[in-house]
């Protein structure tokens, strides 16, 4: 399902809704780690890796002729990408022929670790699946499919503060059971967290993706499953030298035996190579909007990476995971998710969902214990069974997630009700007029587009 309108430049969430049209260490930092131009030249600004999917194994998760589609052009086959286009300058024969080789060399990739197989389920409903991702928290990051028609009406694109995360072509990428696997268990293709474990059930991954594919059939079985692909073993050696010549191990899983190479930026006065809008032949195309090249430009000429408080810190890392405490519209979480609840930018009166609204990320150190915040981040403890809503896992991250949040001492007390009484806070609810979460405001821009009146109406 296609979600969005087509944008050239690549969409980092964290950029666009709080760092837009600025130049400041934060945007171009912002930038930097999440086009993952850090992963080659360093520099970066010690926020968490942002790297590709791991491509080990990809045979039997994706397509081969979608994966060649996708190398020959990255935006017209996802919008927003962040993937740079790796073979432009080339004249078409060549360029054909590179991207053949590398394509039988990814799929000669075997998996690394034990391949998890996907499980074939023995009921699929796509229309229960287009309610669970309406729910779960997928929309979140991504755009309401068109068969969401709420009480309140459909969301607008004004509603958001930021494009929705885009899909690529699911049919032609996936099966319904790959793409089932991949949204149970996320974490082996997706380990930089950008791709939260919403820990989906077996029952709700397989609907999901009926529902994303449009698979209308009850029977799993009948589903169509990848195409066969026949790896030429004389390509896939000559994909090996293009992919190391490139220098794809700085951001993708290739190998157990992967060494990316760094990369030494040489001219950091003017706009040249990755920045540049024309760079050589073979070398990767960025297509970046001009407030995008700028802001990186001007990181790029710091002759140190900028020493962020812890506050600035935290904050860069929640909007580089795009974590649903900040979010992205009126429609996102609650609104989209809770039937019962009608939510408005202007402050309309609103019921909570059950189990209240979800409670500020401010002063969590001293809310929370740090063993609990990291066993939530893992997985092993779940934050509010009873919501309809995930709190996403992100195992890779946890310790990280669990010191920035613990070790933020510059952030001013909720006044949300927790009162510090040993380990667990206890709370108590407000049956009105409290606040959705939403992090500090950035400079002068709010750091969310709807805040619940505080008056009670």
């Amino acid at each position: 399902m296609a979600a969005g309108a087509v944008e050239a430049e690549p969409l980092v969430t964290g950029y666009e809704r709080f760092h837009v049209k600025a130049s400041s260490p934060e945007a171009g930092g912002s930038l930097y780690s999440e086009l993952g131009c850090a992963n080659c030249h360093y520099h970066g600004p010690g926020l968490p890796e942002r790297s590709g999917p791991v491509l080990a194994g990809i045979k039997d998760r994706a397509n081969g002729e979608w994966l060649a589609a996708f190398l020959d052009a990255p935006q017209q086959s996802k919008a927003g990408t962040m993937m740079p286009a790796l073979f432009e300058g080339l004249p078409d024969t060549e360029k054909a022929a590179q991207i053949e080789s590398v394509v039988h060399y990814l799929m000669s990739l075997k998996p690394v670790g034990k391949a998890a197989k996907p499980k074939v389920g023995k009921h699929a409903n796509a229309e229960r699946g287009s309610a669970r991702y309406h729910q779960v928290g997928c929309v979140a990051c991504h755009a309401p499919t068109p068969d969401f028609h709420p009480a309140a009406g459909a969301p607008k694109p004004e509603d958001f503060s930021s494009r929705p995360v885009p899909f690529p072509d699911l049919k032609a990428k996936y099966s319904l059971l790959s793409l089932a696997a991949f949204l149970g268990n996320p974490g082996p293709v997706r380990p930089d967290g950008r791709m939260p474990d919403l820990g989906l059930s077996e029952e709700d991954s397989l609907d999901i993706a009926s529902h994303l594919l449009d698979f209308r059939e009850s029977d799993p079985r009948e589903a169509a499953a990848l195409a066969p692909f026949t790896v030429n073993g004389e390509l896939a050696q000559k994909g090996a030298a293009v992919a190391a010549r490139l220098n794809c191990v700085a951001c993708h899983r290739l190998t157990a035996e992967d060494r990316p190479v760094a990369v030494e930026i040489k001219q950091r006065e003017q706009p040249v190579g990755c920045l540049s809008g024309t760079p050589a032949a073979n070398r990767p195309l960025y297509e970046l909007s001009e407030d995008q090249r700028a802001a990186l430009v001007a990181y790029v000429k710091l002759p140190e990476p900028p020493a962020f408080t812890a506050a600035q810190r935290t904050d860069l890392t929640l909007q580089a995971m795009n974590c649903p405490c900040v979010p992205r519209s009126r429609w996102m979480a609650w609104a989209v998710r809770m039937p019962r609840v009608i939510a408005s930018s202007r402050g309309t009166r609103a019921s909570p969902p059950p189990g209240g609204w979800p409670r500020c990320s401010k002063r969590i150190g001293r809310k929370l214990r740090p063993e609990w915040m990291t066993g939530v981040s893992r997985g092993p403890h779940r934050a509010r069974p009873y919501v309809l809503t995930r709190m996403p896992k992100y195992p890779t991250q946890a310790e990280g997630l669990t010191k920035l949040l613990t070790g933020d001492g510059s952030r001013e007390p909720s006044g949300d009700g927790h009162r510090r009484s040993g380990g667990l806070a206890p709370t108590r609810r407000r049956p009105r007029g409290h606040e959705l979460h939403h992090l500090p405001p950035v400079g002068d821009k709010p750091s969310s587009a709807f805040r619940r009146s505080t008056s009670a109406t």
